[in-house]
């Protein structure tokens, strides 16, 4: 369930991407779209691999062993898998990486509107 929530997320993305960068063009637009699939692949493919370093197993599989046979037990341990883990880590560093990326082509909109109005 939570993999479907940020797969989800992550579909929304790119259709916003499409549409906010249709304006300019539908070439722009499906670019737009193929840069957050771009970054989707490479960064899971790299979460994954870091994930598998930091995924506390034992701990989770123990934390859900004390929850001793209960719906949230069994629920839990579906879905605290190293693949949720590394999808959770992703969604994470992509938060990060598009903050800083639209915001820094937001300010350079914003200097450049700036220099041609003087």
């Amino acid at each position: 369930m939570i993999a479907a929530i940020i797969f989800l997320i992550h579909f929304l993305a790119g259709v916003y991407a499409f549409v906010k960068y249709k304006k300019e063009g539908i070439g722009e637009g499906l670019l737009a779209a193929a840069f957050v699939v771009i970054i989707f692949s490479v960064g899971w493919t790299m979460s994954t691999m870091i994930s598998k370093l930091l995924y506390p197993s034992t701990l989770a599989a123990s934390w859900v062993a004390q929850l001793q046979g209960t719906r949230l037990s069994r629920l839990l341990a579906k879905e605290l898998t190293i693949d949720t883990f590394s999808l959770v880590l992703l969604t994470f560093g992509e938060l990060v990486f598009y903050y800083y990326y639209l915001q820094s082509g937001t300010s350079g909109g914003k200097q450049n509107q700036e220099k041609s109005g003087e």
